[in-house]
């Protein structure tokens, strides 16, 4: 997963702009999850053909989608969801991005219809900027994100996120750990999501996407694991001045070859021999606790 951080934030980093959305179906207790991710998946296909979405997304210099899917449990059952992170290759209003939203629902709403699915609700669909132009570090709705760090930290952090947003929705992992503790119930909530899950991306990129940001190739999940890259006391490290990628994105397929190379304690030195600043993060609470920074 800090691996998967590091990746988005250096596509992000390589546009002059991006917009952050969730999308979702309505649910209730008992619903099948399987039915309910295929339900998710048709939708977004639906709206990905859209005509209306397509000439909006074209007009807007759209260069591509981050997308992530993630499966809470809650009082209502199963809440598959996706956060689709667009990027464009020139710096759009915020006015903009809420007519993209707008032909995205419309789609959305209609394909959900045809399938003879409720109308999903408004309230729970977004689409915002993550920033302006050059401007990295700007919030997103309600500061709940801030910037591309953020945003990474969204999409690829589900096993440490707890306490998601949806009311009283536990992840996969905290299921698990109810199955440590001997409940039943959660064992056959695992299993459900076993089966469900299996074969399923949780990170995907439009084709061509990382190309464009300068990236190589993306490493499988069983590569980087295989090359044990980091501890469970290194959970790697945030950019927190992305200019110099900006300026220049072929150094971010340096960074990323180092650390899943040599780990990201060589990672950590590359930036500071770069000037690049950094933030060490802390596994523990999930939050940058230890500042370093390179000397200017």
């Amino acid at each position: 997963m800090a691996v998967r951080r590091l990746e988005v934030g250096l596509v992000l980093s390589a546009f002059p702009a991006a917009a952050f959305g969730a999308y979702t179906l309505r649910h209730q207790l008992g619903d099948d999850l399987d039915q309910l991710w295929r339900n998710l998946s048709v939708c977004w296909e639906k709206v990905a053909r859209n005509r209306a979405v397509r000439e909006c997304r074209k007009d807007l210099g759209h260069v591509g989608i981050i997308r992530a899917a993630e499966v809470t449990h809650g009082i209502f059952g199963w809440h598959p969801h996706l956060h689709p992170t667009h990027v464009f290759n020139r710096e759009i209003p915020a006015t903009y991005v809420q007519q993209l939203h707008q032909a995205q629902f419309q789609a959305w709403r209609s394909a959900a219809e045809n399938l003879g699915l409720d109308t999903p609700s408004d309230r729970a669909q977004a689409l915002g900027l993550v920033r302006d132009g050059a401007e990295i570090d700007r919030y997103l709705t309600k500061s709940t994100y801030h910037g591309a760090n953020s945003v990474a930290w969204e999409m690829t952090s589900t096993q440490t996120k707890s306490k998601t947003r949806s009311s009283g929705g536990r992840t996969p992992w905290e299921i698990l750990r109810g199955i440590g503790q001997g409940s039943a119930d959660d064992l056959d909530l695992w299993h459900e999501w076993e089966k469900a899950s299996k074969g399923k991306r949780a990170l995907t990129y439009s084709r061509g996407l990382r190309a464009a940001a300068g990236l190589d190739v993306e490493a499988s999940d069983e590569d980087i694991a295989a090359a044990e890259v980091g501890t469970e006391i290194d959970a790697g490290f945030q950019i927190t001045n992305w200019a110099p990628f900006r300026e220049n994105p072929g150094l971010g397929a340096d960074l990323l070859r180092i650390v899943q190379k040599q780990g990201f304690t060589a990672g950590m030195q590359w930036c500071l021999e770069k000037k690049i600043e950094i933030e060490d993060v802390d596994p523990i609470r999930d939050r940058a606790s230890l500042t370093v920074r390179s000397e200017q």
